[in-house]
């Protein structure tokens, strides 16, 4: 990452940004996956007719919840694609990621990094085409790395970082267990250091937010806890070992059904709720292990060292292997907690690795071996959604024995019942099942749960490069600045 000022982009880097949009934009005319049914049909068909407060309730962040709300609206008008504003919304926040990231690395890697990140075709596919919602709190993590490195003031700057982040996490949770926490972590362990201004900063901006966002929806009249209950809706929504994200606990949760006998995907694993609890904190276990690990070998750059450190946890967290200055840290460290969170936590979608993987670029520019491993990740990552989801539903919209469940999408049911593509699928669609029929060969479930163990193997390369990264750093000058 560098410090410098940044350099005006040249014309093949635009060429190359603008190649990645219009790759994109095709993605616009085609239905995605199933979940698309769920946020516009449900979450935000009620927000456009209950309102926002009313409608807020599970999974995602009240942020995300306007910005369904806004986006079917859109859809009202143009029912025959009324996804496109919703994915119109994802390429625009992927676009400020990438745009983001270009900020924070060196002006010699950009013309590469578009090529590993904005022209990916898995990337590509995954927002555009799919319809997932994983640039709202990336933007919002790569901006708060963006705040640490240009805001001189220290204690302003976390408090930025904490505003941005916790930001992110009202867009979705993963805001807040990918990033806030393993970056908490982090910093309590500098913390134990005698280093407790970045601690105290970054928690006062997390608590702002969440603070003034609840205090929002009481006003408005909803619950003050609004905020508390859609985060413990996470721990209960889907509350498998695994829930189709390929990796260590797919593998797992596969062999376990194979050797019991059991049929069907591995989210529908049945085991007991002690076995699952055990495996769970195993998992809790590993994930911190690892973070802990990779914070006493990382610490915040200092132009004077803290003090002696007195207390048994101070003295066991001992002195870092290399000092890195505030936002190189932050982005370390989130890039991490990301990956492992996503890879060894428990209860992983498909497109819960997304953001480690974008995060992961800038690293892999700088490590060979960290770069294959990134390639190899990235590869059996898009095959497993292609496999899964192929190119989309090819149809206009879902089957009417299911309209019954999205009570207030009914104008939006009822402008798409009357286009003629709803009758008789016109050339769009008949395109689109006919690349689903071409992407017939590829590996099904059984396929994927057997990819996931080379999967675990890559992740745990990719968290040994990692440690790599820190341990062949070089310790700067005591006198470096921010």
């Amino acid at each position: 990452m560098t410090s410098g000022p940044t350099s005006s982009p040249s014309r093949f880097l635009i060429a190359l940004f603008l190649l990645g949009v219009a790759l994109r934009l095709p993605g616009l005319l085609f239905n995605g996956m199933a979940d698309l049914y769920q946020i516009l049909l449900e979450w935000g068909a009620a927000v456009h007719y209950l309102g926002l407060v009313d409608a807020f309730g599970v999974n995602y962040g009240i942020l995300s919840y306007a910005a369904f709300g806004a986006a079917e609206v859109a859809g009202e008008w143009i029912p025959r694609f009324w996804w496109a504003p919703y994915k119109l919304l994802a390429i625009a926040f992927d676009a400020g990621a990438c745009l983001s990231l270009l900020a924070l690395v060196a002006p010699r890697d950009r013309r590469w990094l578009l090529v590993l990140v904005w022209l990916n075709p898995w990337f590509v596919l995954h927002g555009a085409y799919y319809g997932f919602w994983e640039g709202p709190h990336l933007l919002c993590g790569l901006l708060a790395v963006t705040g640490l490195r240009r805001i001189a003031d220290e204690r302003l700057g976390w408090a930025a970082a904490g505003v941005l982040i916790m930001c992110g996490a009202m867009f979705k949770p993963q805001g807040l267990i990918h990033f806030a926490g393993p970056l908490a972590l982090y910093l309590a362990v500098e913390y134990a250091r005698g280093i407790r201004r970045p601690l105290l900063s970054f928690a006062a901006g997390l608590a702002a937010v969440a603070a003034a966002t609840s205090l929002a929806i009481w006003i408005a009249g909803g619950s003050p806890l609004a905020v508390y209950d859609n985060y413990r809706s996470v721990s209960v929504t889907m509350a498998k070992m695994s829930n189709g994200g390929p990796g260590l606990w797919r593998f797992v949760s596969w062999v376990y059904m194979e050797a019991t006998h059991q049929p069907g995907l591995v989210l529908d694993m049945k085991i007991s709720r002690t076995a699952l609890a055990a495996w769970s904190a195993l998992s809790a276990v590993l994930c911190l292990g690892v973070l802990l690990a990779f914070a006493t070998r990382l610490g915040l750059q200092r132009g004077e060292r803290p003090g002696p450190a007195h207390g048994a946890a101070s003295r066991w967290m001992g002195r870092p292997d290399t000092s890195w200055p505030d936002a190189r840290v932050a982005f370390a460290v989130m890039t991490l907690g990301t990956l492992v969170v996503s890879q060894f936590g428990p209860r992983a979608h498909i497109n819960h690795s997304y953001a480690a993987m974008v995060m992961l670029a800038p690293f892999a520019l700088r490590d060979r071996v960290l770069l294959r491993l990134w390639i190899a990740m990235n590869v059996m990552l898009g095959l497993a959604h292609l496999s899964v989801f192929r190119f989309g539903d090819p149809v206009v919209i879902l089957s009417p024995s299911q309209w019954s469940r999205y009570p207030q999408a009914g104008p939006l049911l009822d402008r798409v019942r009357e286009l003629p593509a709803y009758s008789v699928p016109d050339g769009l669609l008949r395109f689109q099942t006919a690349v689903n029929d071409l992407l017939a060969w590829l590996p099904g479930p059984r396929g994927i749960s057997l990819m996931s163990a080379l999967v675990f193997v890559a992740a745990c390369g990719l968290v040994w490069r990692m440690f790599v990264a820190v341990e062949s750093a070089s310790r700067p000058s005591p006198r470096t600045s921010r």
